[in-house]
């Protein structure tokens, strides 16, 4: 028996997107050996993506969101859906015919939580993924993928942008935290929170994604609001996340200068992102204070752990 499949698509205003993204996914889901559904979930588009999708795609079932939520509007979701795995993308992406079989294979050990994709640029050329690898360093939490290792392996992180979960654990989770609003770093804090379970989260690159970089609602932030949305959740995560309580307060006594030092070359980022997670950072304490689980070993993550390629079955 194959495990059941959705395959939940997140748009916003994607009407440009969803072609590529759709017809790629259909063919993908057909050669799946299993049930395997397709659903957009709309986060109140007003470009007549639910329309185009229902007239031109009437086997993609149009789920429309309550309020836009970004990733965030996927938990309820999930929690309502009866799939043993639901894999999340985005809509500005392509897939591989094969894209879904082998993320599913690995869910036959009961201990794996999430199988990530590998995610190239939209002309195949390189790679934007690999196994997440992590260490820390003087108070910091350094994180990086390595793209140059493209094999099964095991991951700190699965980048949601194109990622299998197993659903029934995702929900006991809680899915993705709002902390994190409006995105950026959830999808590694529940991976992270996975791992404290005591699961396992893995990165297969047979399964491959085609991502049409900065077509995304939060790529168009732009780099400078991206910048310091991403070292606002850096502090967030680590915050809420990272180490003990020796780490947390080497953290704090060394953020000063991490935030202020750089504003002598001109850099206003760490400045800001800082400014910005403010008046978060009470949450994040006090969701590190209420944590059950253990965080893990990150000294497992700072290499990669190579793992058996699980078989594919055909339809």
């Amino acid at each position: 028996m194959h495990p059941s499949v959705s395959i939940l698509v997140l748009n916003y205003n994607g009407l440009a997107h969803l072609d590529d993204c759709l017809r790629s996914l259909l063919r993908a889901a057909s050669a799946y050996a299993g049930p395997c559904a397709v659903v957009c979930v709309d986060n109140r588009s007003t470009d007549g993506s639910r329309a185009f999708v229902r007239e031109r795609y009437r086997s993609v079932e149009v789920i429309e969101a309550p309020a836009n939520d970004f990733l965030f509007s996927l938990n309820a979701v999930v929690a309502a859906r009866e799939e043993e795995i639901v894999i999340v993308v985005n809509n500005d992406m392509r897939f591989d015919e094969n894209f879904v079989g082998p993320l599913a294979a690995h869910f036959a050990n009961p201990e794996v939580f999430a199988a990530g994709a590998a995610i190239f640029d939209w002309a195949g050329a390189s790679h934007t993924v690999g196994p997440r690898c992590a260490r820390l360093r003087q108070f910091w939490f350094h994180k990086w993928w390595r793209c140059d290792r493209q094999q099964t392996a095991l991951t700190l992180e699965a980048c949601g942008g194109a990622a299998a979960y197993r659903r029934p654990m995702f929900v006991e989770l809680g899915g993705f935290d709002p902390l994190f609003r409006p995105g950026y770093y959830e999808d590694l804090d529940l991976s992270y929170r996975a791992w404290g379970r005591g699961w396992s989260v893995v990165y297969e690159p047979r399964s491959r994604a085609y991502h049409r970089e900065s077509a995304s609602m939060l790529a168009r932030f732009g780099d400078t609001a991206k910048a310091r949305l991403l070292y606002r959740n850096h502090l967030l995560f680590t915050v809420k996340n990272i180490g003990g309580a020796a780490f947390l307060a080497g953290f704090f006594l060394c953020l000063p200068y991490r935030v202020l030092s750089p504003l002598l070359r001109g850099y206003q980022v760490p400045l800001r992102g800082f400014l910005q997670a403010l008046p978060k950072l009470p949450l994040a304490l006090r969701k590190r204070l209420a944590r059950v689980d253990p965080p893990p070993d990150l000294s497992r993550f700072e290499q990669v752990t190579p793992l058996a390629v699980p078989p594919v079955a055909r339809a």
